[in-house]
């Protein structure tokens, strides 16, 4: 993706060493995917934004995945992430923060 930049100091760059090892790694995955030709345009990220705007407040996901190819990816975060959520909704006695809400409305 030309969105990626490498350090311009290479000799820096050299010394984080296992660090800069794996920062090429997880540059190499998103290189692999975004050049498959299975791995969708802008398009899909755009229809998800659209079917969010669209889905009533209070019926809307904490987290969407925007296109069948980032699936793999986010889904297994994201529920780590709900779990992370709900824990501490329950430790911090604020079980509101796991349940969408309708926005009251302006001068109510």
């Amino acid at each position: 993706m030309e969105k990626f930049l490498s350090p311009v100091d290479q000799d820096r760059a050299a010394e984080y060493g296992s660090t800069a090892d794996a920062i090429k790694k997880v540059q190499g995955v998103f290189d692999a995917a975004n050049s498959s030709p299975e791995t969708p345009g802008p398009e899909g990220v755009v229809r998800a934004f659209v079917q969010l705007i669209e889905t009533p407040a209070g019926e809307r996901p904490f987290r969407t995945v925007p296109t069948a190819a980032l699936r793999p990816l986010l889904e297994p975060y994201n529920a780590v992430a709900a779990t992370i959520r709900d824990t501490l909704a329950q430790v911090f006695k604020v079980p509101e923060l796991t349940v969408l809400q309708q926005p009251s409305s302006v001068g109510a």
